[in-house]
């Protein structure tokens, strides 16, 4: 008579439960992954009944049990991987696995932000913070944001206008500040990228503080003065009727190399034993100043009529 060894009927079990649970995968596109996880301890379960079995079914009077230990090291196996990924999930690693194999970028229109500049106001701080930003004007009294993203696990209408900018007025002074994209730490890093047009009133001055290594002015007219911290580069566009005086201090002696300077000279820089270059181009009758403090490269794309 063949001997019964437990473990036999469990491993067989095992094998069909998860031959059934990858063919009804591919029949109904269930996610494997989300069964498995919840159905596992089921293994265990069909073991310890075999063993139980054995023994109420058992004859002897002290029935010993005879254990099929390939079966048993197989469904051994298969519980650790279960009590693993248990413990994987439960702190969040299962999500973020999942997450790096799905992950794909989306794109999509950031809010549009519009804010009135009151009359008190006499001076407009944007602080970039190294954000990626073209600045514009505009001939309105308000400012304007518009623009895109691109993130790794936002999707189309989770952004709000606070999660870009936040506008405050302190005094005659009001401060724009650009905030970083939303990102997640973990197995891997995910983050949001915007990509804004930053839109300003012509006649109010502009003082730019922390901006992007890659910042591109473009102004059609301009009826205020505008300076611009240090940047790695800077490219301005410049309309036909601005009336501006474009200014730029720079340790580099070759900064706006393709720019016909009205002025060149070079001037003691504060606190710093490095040579400072100062130059200067004058677009229609100059009234008006765009300063670049800084500036490592530089150039003017489109220039307007020359006086």
């Amino acid at each position: 008579m063949r001997r019964w060894r437990v473990g036999t009927i469990s491993m067989g079990a095992t094998l069909m439960l998860l031959g059934v649970v990858l063919m009804c995968s591919q029949l109904f596109d269930w996610e494997v992954s989300s069964l498995a996880f919840t159905w596992w301890p089921a293994i265990l379960i069909v073991l310890g009944v075999e063993v139980l079995v054995y023994i109420f079914t058992s004859k002897q009077e002290k029935p010993v049990v005879h254990y099929d230990f390939l079966s048993i090291v197989f469904i051994g196996f298969l519980g650790t991987i279960g009590i693993g990924l248990f413990l994987m999930s439960s702190v969040g690693l299962v999500d973020e696995v999942k997450g790096a194999i799905h992950s794909e970028t989306t794109q999509g229109a950031l809010p549009k932000v519009e804010q009135q500049v009151t009359s008190n106001v006499n001076k407009i701080v944007v602080q970039a913070g190294h954000n990626d930003v073209e600045l514009t004007t505009n001939t309105s009294d308000s400012i304007h944001l518009f623009g895109s993203f691109e993130s790794s696990f936002l999707k189309k209408g989770e952004l709000e206008a606070e999660d870009i900018v936040q506008v405050t007025n302190a005094g005659n002074t009001m401060y724009i500040q650009l905030l970083q994209g939303p990102k997640r730490n973990g197995i891997q890093y995910e983050h949001t990228r915007f990509h804004r047009t930053l839109s300003l009133p012509v006649d109010i001055p502009v003082e730019v503080q922390q901006p992007p290594n890659d910042l591109s002015v473009s102004i059609d007219t301009l009826e205020a003065d505008w300076e611009i911290e240090h940047t790695s580069q800077a490219v301005v566009d410049l309309g036909e009727s601005v009336n501006a005086s474009v200014r730029v201090e720079s340790f580099n002696e070759q900064v706006g190399w393709d720019v016909q300077w009205d002025k060149e000279k070079q001037i003691e820089a504060d606190q710093s034993e490095q040579t400072l270059y100062y130059k200067e181009k004058q677009y229609g009758d100059g009234e008006h100043t765009i300063q670049f403090n800084e500036v490592d490269r530089f150039t003017i794309e489109q220039v307007g009529t020359r006086k």
